[in-house]
């Protein structure tokens, strides 16, 4: 092939060459160029992707200490509700909140009665069954983990109306005692004759807990 060239090279006349080699030398001058703007090209997109990589890896150093605690917390929660003391009983937890909760009260009757003192656990009283209410969507396929089950207890107060104010507490310390242990439901409705007292007509303790199917 280089034969063959330098035989057709020689039969052209001077002039010719000249042009030859520079219509050599603009090709062999744009090829180089487009090599090089090719590569720098493929190194840019190179870098680019690189600084996604490094800015996507710096997300997610932030957020894997968030994530592990989140992963810790949930361990923890599964923990204690497969360990939950009352997971059969979940107003056990809130009627030792009401022994210590110091309540004015006054039984209903048409006429009027006096204000007496007592301790909300003598008035606030467990009514009914306990009740399981599965949690989440029911499973097509049986399996042997154990499933999710909200456990409630109804309570209520029967003829006795106790001061608004003296139910507050009682409801901060059961909010704030152990979120295993919740009040789902509370009815109250206010006395007719003083509206300064009121009556729980039904409070709904609820806990969770884990059952084998």
């Amino acid at each position: 092939m280089i034969a063959q060239m330098t035989g057709w090279m020689d039969r052209l006349s001077k002039r010719e060459r000249s042009l030859v080699m520079s219509l050599f030398g603009v090709i062999l001058v744009g090829v180089l160029i487009w090599v090089v703007f090719s590569v720098r090209g493929s190194l840019r997109e190179k870098n680019e992707k690189i600084r996604k990589n490094q800015r996507s890896l710096n997300e997610i150093e932030k957020l894997a200490p968030k994530f592990v605690a989140q992963k810790s917390q949930a361990k923890q929660r599964i923990e204690r509700i497969q360990n939950n003391p009352h997971g059969q009983s979940p107003h056990i937890p809130m009627l030792k909140i009401a022994q210590s909760t110091p309540v004015s009260y006054r039984k209903a009757s048409y006429r009027d009665t006096e204000e007496q003192k007592g301790t909300l656990d003598n008035i606030l009283m467990p009514a009914g069954d306990l009740d399981m209410n599965p949690i989440g969507k029911r499973r097509r396929k049986k399996t042997k983990e154990p499933k999710l089950y909200r456990v409630n207890k109804n309570l209520k107060m029967s003829s006795v109306y106790v001061r608004t104010n003296d139910l507050y507490p009682f409801l901060a310390a059961v909010d704030g005692v152990d979120d295993l242990y919740f009040i789902s439901r509370l009815n109250i409705k206010r006395w007719t004759q003083d509206p300064d007292y009121v009556i729980v007509d039904k409070l709904v303790a609820s806990t969770l807990q884990f059952v084998e199917e």
